[in-house]
Order: structure tokens, then C-alpha cells, then sequence
């Protein structure tokens, strides 16, 4: 699936950064247009939230699994 457009704008970073914005202060959500294939279609995200950047926080309680993940292989 491939990202078209964004409330009626053609895709970019800045366009999809601008739109969660706007969401966030008029309260309205945000319309993305879509291709699949032969197929495009209209979605509406009902996301009010503004623009978010998620990060990763260790839990100590639980095992190490993201470092045995990324550590390189050796023979």
C-alpha cells in the first residue's frame, strides 16, 4: 500500500507532519488517500494527537532480548 496523498495534498513529509498538526489544534481527523495495486481509497484516521515520536525505554525487570537481536554474528 502506497501513501497518495494527505487532506487533499500529495504526499510528502512535511505535508503528513503539517496535517497531524493541524489535527491536533482543529480537532478533525486526518484524511489519507491510498493505492493497492489497481486500487486507491480514501481512509480517514481518527487521530487528534498531534505528531508523535515514539522511542524505545529498556525494562529492567525483563531480558535483554533487543541486544542479542542487533549483535553481530561470529563464527
Amino acid at each position: 500500500m502506497k501513501l497518495v496523498a494527505v487532506d487533499g495534498r500529495k504526499y510528502s513529509t512535511t505535508v503528513l507532519r503539517d496535517a497531524l498538526k493541524a489535527s491536533a489544534a482543529a480537532r478533525r481527523p486526518v484524511e489519507l488517500l491510498v493505492e493497492n495495486g489497481d486500487f486507491i481509497r480514501s481512509c480517514r484516521v481518527d487521530w487528534r494527537g498531534g505528531e508523535r515520536q515514539p522511542h524505545l525505554v529498556r525494562d529492567a525487570g525483563k531480558p535483554d532480548l533487543l541486544s542479542d537481536i542487533l549483535r553481530p554474528r561470529t563464527r
